[in-house]
């Protein structure tokens, strides 16, 4: 290290202060009181279906009601499994958004269930939106209602979901063009 009133460079070994530890006491909140089990995972299910874009997504019958819905928990560490089986196919995707503006990209991979691209959508996507994906060298392109996955950063926006298709047998026709 050199200073402008020193003669010559010294080692930074030999310099005080400068490779001491510092040491501090952070004073930190206790953790809250344990709930009783089973009631934390059923109010976060709860508020995340009266969230607003939820319940929308409920109230218009995108997905089959199921009997047991609340009753769906997830424990810390738990592993999920996949719904859709995923494919790492490198396919064309096309956003056009109903004002005209375009925005051409690659997936990464996709599913049944949304696709992951190389590239971040733009800021003018938003809500619900039409993507066409084609095969590299295949004139034909499939239309998909997507909309953003919603906890993605700004300029960080690489996940879409592809809102569930009209039947079961459409859902299987697309992942056998997937596959394909």
């Amino acid at each position: 290290m050199w200073q402008e009133d020193w003669p010559d460079w010294r080692p930074v070994t030999e310099i005080e202060g400068l490779t001491e530890m510092i040491y501090r006491v952070m004073h930190v909140s206790p953790p809250p009181p344990p709930q009783p089990k089973g009631t934390e995972n059923i109010e976060i299910l709860t508020k995340c279906i009266d969230e607003p874009s939820i319940k929308k997504i409920m109230d218009n019958h995108f997905f089959p009601p199921s009997e047991d819905s609340r009753s769906f928990t997830i424990s810390e560490g738990e592993f999920i499994s996949r719904g859709k089986k995923r494919f790492n196919k490198r396919l064309r995707v096309y956003i056009v958004s109903e004002q005209g503006e375009k925005f051409k990209t690659y997936s990464r991979d996709v599913s049944v269930g949304g696709i992951y691209l190389e590239d971040s959508v733009p800021e003018w996507v938003s809500g619900y939106f039409k993507a066409r994906i084609a095969k590299p060298g295949n004139k034909q392109m499939i239309e998909l209602t997507c909309c953003l996955i919603e906890n993605q950063k700004p300029g960080e926006s690489f996940r879409i979901a592809i809102l569930p298709l009209q039947s079961t047998e459409d859902e299987k026709n697309l992942e056998l063009w997937l596959a394909a």
